[in-house]
């Protein structure tokens, strides 16, 4: 509550919030990801993810490294989702790409889940251009697949069950500069092309 941070290329600067003098400096290993959520600040840790396709945390009061992982994939997206930072990357030789929650402050690997949608026999699985929409009351995840036709579902993240799935006959083309969803009590709003659908 009482620092400012800052990624300047591959520099990360803390600042005190009260009179602006500077706490700490930290060289990261590349610039950040170009993406809206590529820094955050969760469980005393400051995360980064950066270009080289790798997270970084530092301790938030004094810049210390404390932990850094290196990604299969390309995702470039931080999120927190009930106290866990969740990413997708690969979790096989495959290439199939899965939920990975990991613990913020310790960055150890709690679990795993790997969503697949299926319509006719043939499955899709999420990747990094997927669309993720949070519900935090409920902790449930609704996954919009990107791929040849429409699919979207509900998770139990307590459990990691999938509620519930449902496919579309067109496909979904979500915007390249991001997912854009708006919850309401009762629906969710997204994009796809020009269109706004809702579920």
């Amino acid at each position: 509550p009482d620092m400012i941070y800052v990624a300047s290329e591959t520099n990360l600067l803390a600042y005190q919030k009260s009179d602006g003098s500077l706490a700490w400096q930290a060289q990261m290993p590349d610039r950040l990801n170009y993406s809206d959520s590529t820094l955050l600040v969760s469980a005393g840790r400051v995360i980064t993810t950066n270009a080289d396709q790798s997270i970084q945390a530092y301790d938030a009061s004094t810049g210390s490294p404390a932990w850094n992982m290196r990604l299969g994939g390309y995702d470039r997206t931080l999120r927190i989702l009930n106290g866990s930072l969740v990413v997708v990357d690969y979790i096989n030789t495959d290439n199939d790409f899965g939920l990975i929650f990991i613990d913020p402050a310790s960055g150890k690997q709690q679990r795993t889940i790997t969503p697949v949608c299926t319509r006719e026999n043939y499955d899709s699985n999420i990747d990094p251009s997927s669309g993720f929409a949070y519900d935090q009351a409920e902790n449930a995840l609704y996954l919009v697949y990107d791929s040849s036709y429409g699919c979207v579902q509900r998770l139990d993240l307590t459990s990691g069950q999938t509620l519930w799935s449902t496919n579309s006959e067109d496909s979904f083309n979500l915007s390249a500069d991001g997912f854009h969803f708006l919850m309401t009590g009762s629906r969710m709003y997204f994009n796809n092309d020009n269109d706004i659908l809702a579920v």
